[in-house]
């Protein structure tokens, strides 16, 4: 169960929430702050449960129908908003405001809603937010913000709300434990650079999206190690085409997965793949390594904060089409 690695890994914020769960002394609004990996989701699903819990001694049991219909998201009075591949519209928060004025349906009489990725609603959308936390429905109303990027919440939220500051494994052990579930050094190394928690991970190695990728990344870097306007080509057919795009989650994941090797090539870090190993040894590659790395760096920050995904793509190729003429400058010609 959830609750026993909460314990483990989260046991300062666990005895926090147990306290004030026992006391009857919960805050109205809390945001919950960490970065990718760390289980907030679980953490905020736990909370709601022991609202709600007809079995549970102060956290829930996890296991009985309430429980599970809340994990689900099929309990009436606890919403959830997930912001993870979208933006969050001024819409949704109203609609939230206008449900949770309404009696609560459920038998316990406790009403709660969940917001992750809180920091990428619009500000229109954070405006309305601002105001459901200054006016609640009740006292039976609790908010659970979920963000990787505090900073990008207005600072009038950020205020109205009990912070919790999640604790992030370090890299090395979760490369280890990632290693320890049977997943290759090659992809725990990749992955534990932008992932906190070895079960993302495998759940992240596995899926088709990895794979396509990995995949694009490598046709990437076999173009580039020729010519960096070549390669900004191929993504401009292959994979940033707005038209042909298969969404900003492959995109996020490409700039991650792009970061790391070039994080790589700077400190000549040689433990993935053939290939991998194989172009961090390119003098090409070294010479644009911190150029390349600050291109998919802010790419990945504005395709967070930016809908117009086609605009962005269309910034990226063109950023990493002058990568050529620094490499050239450097005095690399491919």
């Amino acid at each position: 169960m959830y609750k026993d690695i909460f314990i483990q890994r989260q046991p300062v914020i666990y005895q926090v929430l147990k306290h004030s769960i026992a006391s009857g002394q919960l805050a109205h609004a809390y945001l919950f702050s960490g970065m990718r990996g760390s289980q907030m989701k679980e953490a905020a699903i736990l909370l709601a449960q022991s609202l709600v819990c007809p079995n549970g001694d102060l956290f829930a049991c996890e296991t009985c129908d309430v429980c599970r219909r809340v994990a689900h998201h099929q309990y009436t009075d606890i919403i959830y908003i997930d912001g993870t591949d979208r933006t969050i519209k001024k819409e949704e928060i109203l609609q939230l405001q206008r449900k949770f004025m309404q009696t609560a349906l459920e038998r316990y009489n406790k009403k709660v809603y969940i917001i992750e990725h809180a920091d990428r609603a619009t500000p229109e959308a954070l405006n309305s937010l601002l105001k459901f936390l200054e006016e609640p429905s009740g006292e039976d109303t609790t908010a659970i913000l979920i963000s990787e990027n505090s900073d990008r919440l207005l600072p009038t939220i950020l205020s109205r709300c009990q912070i919790l500051s999640f604790a992030s494994s370090t890299q090395q052990s979760v490369y280890h434990r990632a290693i320890d579930m049977g997943i290759t050094p090659y992809d725990s190394h990749i992955c534990s650079s932008f992932i906190k928690d070895e079960y993302q991970i495998a759940a992240l190695v596995d899926s088709e999206n990895y794979i396509q990728v990995m995949d694009s990344f490598h046709q990437f870097l076999t173009q580039a190690s020729n010519n960096f306007y070549f390669a900004a080509l191929y993504m401009q057919k292959e994979g940033f085409n707005s038209k042909n795009s298969k969404g900003k989650e492959f995109i996020a994941l490409f700039c991650d997965i792009a970061q790391v090797f070039f994080k790589d090539v700077i400190a000549q870090n040689m433990v993935g793949d053939i290939w991998w190993n194989d172009f961090i040894m390119s003098r090409r590659f070294s010479t644009v390594a911190s150029s390349a790395m600050r291109v998919f760096a802010e790419g990945k920050d504005k395709l967070v904060r930016n809908p117009n995904l086609s605009l962005l793509m269309d910034e990226m190729i063109f950023e990493l089409a002058n990568i050529e003429t620094i490499a050239k400058k450097e005095g690399y010609r491919g």
